[in-house]
């Protein structure tokens, strides 16, 4: 089960990472073989020489992890922990964030391991020696590559794992790793002496130089992701790429083939008559056929790349610039004897099939929106390209809003396990629970597009209702940080009359007669009315805090109404 996690980690990493750590891996090996059942020999030869790392389906793959990271960006997380004793809270929340790193640590160093250790495991351990009044308990991951043996509950929790520890080097220069044994009673720590075999029937197992209880109940491990690709292998955890690694294999097989493709389209080829060549070295016999060299008794030339020597009289591309260039013979006798008369011109240029140009970069496209809205949920570009309506906007943010609720629960849960369980070692009793929600409503969309979204609707004739919610939706965003200034945008957008029209349609509205003259000094004179009835008064955020909001609002608008008449 282990060797199945780590090759299907493998697969993932080969279009993720960024280097070139998977180069000569068997991820890459099964891929070329994949292609070089697609080509021709030479076109494999091609291929390989254009294939790079970074492959081309690793943006394809940070877009998509980008855009799954706004679990980390809700707008309504809560983070509720329960002590009997209020000085343990208290403790508590300085120590999460000063020695766990919380919340950074599951924002950075977690997502890290969620790209690309998905089937990894969470430990939470404490130091050797206990130095201050209290336990010091942190956790780490495991790479499933470290780990020896394991057994584990439906729900992710270890009953036991054994799992290799890197303990610096020999004197040779050689890695020496430890041996550490988790389970519900004690940590154990072994050298790695214990990896040995053990043939004899009367072998002792040497005994561990760290053996400390810990008292939690059950072993400090669970699984960091407990999403299995299916119930036959409920150990091999699923990532949210896994279902497009095959569209991911065509992604970088197009893409890259569509490289090969483009240099036809740069370098056209061009073709002309054969040159007849006298070429000759009198002292070696070596002389030009069609262009490339023979030795005296007919045997071709070959250079050190193993190709064969061109002639150096006429074997030299004829072009000035970038392309390549082929001979076509010169045209024959006929039967009777007769010069074939050729109209041809002599020199003609071989262009790149358009048609062939344009599906190779179409398919790029439609297998690059496949992935990300396979696994984010619909595109929010739906609204920059057709009329939409208020429906539309609600299924798209819907669509991309389950993709995230289903992530946030898989952190919230191993969050909850590990801050518990932390809890638990440091002050033992004394915890009784914790809530972790990452929020239930998230950024889905940057300020920047969504006013983009937002005079797309207007210039489509989308509804009041429709810009109304992306009006919101930008206020949330523009001003998540800054609670204050966000109510006071709120209070704005209500008191404002007509706030999705320019001051030239409120104009033309006041000449078809729809709105009277109050409306239409209100609309033009607003930011001036606002800023004299926060001198004359206090400012919309406290004025009538203690009263309904509707009746706040409406006693704004009267006294700015006041002075329109004043």
């Amino acid at each position: 089960m282990i060797v199945k996690a780590i090759r299907h980690q493998d697969r993932l990493k080969f279009h993720i990472y960024k280097t070139v750590q998977m180069r000569y891996s068997a991820a890459e090996a099964d891929f070329m073989a994949f292609v070089k059942n697609l080509l021709t020999e030479q076109k494999f030869e091609t291929f390989r020489t254009l294939f790079r790392y970074p492959i081309v389906s690793s943006p394809v793959c940070e877009l998509v992890f980008k855009k799954l990271s706004r679990i980390f960006d809700g707008q309504n997380p809560t983070f509720d922990y329960l002590f009997y004793d209020s000085s343990d809270a208290a403790d508590w929340e300085a120590y999460r964030f000063k020695r766990l790193n919380e919340p950074e640590v599951w924002e950075e160093k977690a997502w890290k391991y969620f790209k690309t250790e998905i089937n990894s495991i969470l430990v939470c351990d404490l130091p050797t020696e206990q130095k201050g009044d209290k336990p010091e308990p942190y956790f780490y991951w495991v790479r499933i590559e470290d780990v020896i043996d394991f057994e584990a509950e439906s729900d992710g929790q270890m009953r036991h794992v054994i799992f290799k520890s890197y303990a610096g080097e020999d004197d040779k220069g050689r890695r020496k790793y430890n041996v550490v044994v988790l389970d519900d009673e004690s940590y154990r720590v072994y050298d790695e002496s214990v990896l040995q075999p053990r043939m004899a029937d009367n072998a002792v197992m040497p005994e561990p130089f760290v053996n400390n209880k810990h008292d939690l109940g059950y072993c400090p491990a669970h699984w960091f992701w407990n999403d299995a690709i299916d119930l036959t292998e409920p150990d091999v955890k699923e990532s949210p790429l896994t279902g497009q690694l095959e569209h991911l294999d065509w992604f970088a097989f197009f893409a890259t083939s569509k490289k090969h493709l483009d240099l036809y389209g740069s370098y056209p080829i061009y073709s002309g008559y054969e040159e007849e060549c006298d070429y000759a070295d009198p002292n070696s016999g070596v002389r030009c056929d069609h262009g490339y060299l023979k030795d005296k008794d007919g045997a071709w030339l070959i250079d050190n790349n193993g190709n064969r020597e061109k002639c150096p009289k006429c074997g030299k591309n004829p072009l000035d610039g970038a392309g390549n260039f082929v001979t076509v013979p010169v045209p024959g006798k006929d039967w009777a004897g007769n010069e074939i008369p050729d109209m041809r011109n002599p020199i003609q240029m071989l262009g790149a099939d358009v048609k062939s140009l344009q599906f190779n970069v179409s398919e790029e496209r439609r297998l690059c929106d496949l992935i990300i809205n396979s696994v984010v949920g619909n595109d929010e570009s739906l609204i920059n390209e057709e009329a939409v309506n208020e429906k539309q906007v609600d299924a798209g943010f819907e669509s991309q809003t389950n993709v995230l609720f289903r992530l946030k629960k898989g952190f919230e849960k191993i969050q909850r396990w590990a801050d518990s369980t932390c809890c638990r070692l440091r002050y033992g009793d004394g915890f009784i629970s914790c809530n972790i929600n990452y929020g239930t409503r998230f950024f889905l969309q940057s300020v920047q597009d969504l006013w983009k979204n937002y005079e797309n609707a207007k210039k489509q004739g989308a509804s009041e209702a429709v810009l109304d919610a992306i009006y919101d939706q930008i206020i949330v965003t523009e001003y998540r940080t800054n609670p204050q200034q966000m109510r006071r945008m709120r209070i704005l957008g209500d008191l404002e009359p007509y706030r999705h029209s320019t001051r030239e349609e409120v104009l033309n509205l006041y000449k078809e007669g729809v709105i009277d003259e109050t409306t239409l000094k209100m609309k033009t004179l607003f930011s001036d009315l606002v800023k004299r009835f926060e001198r004359e008064n206090i400012s919309v955020l406290e004025f009538g805090e203690g009263m309904p909001y509707d009746q706040k609002i409406a006693k704004i608008e009267e006294t700015m109404k006041g002075y329109l008449n004043s």
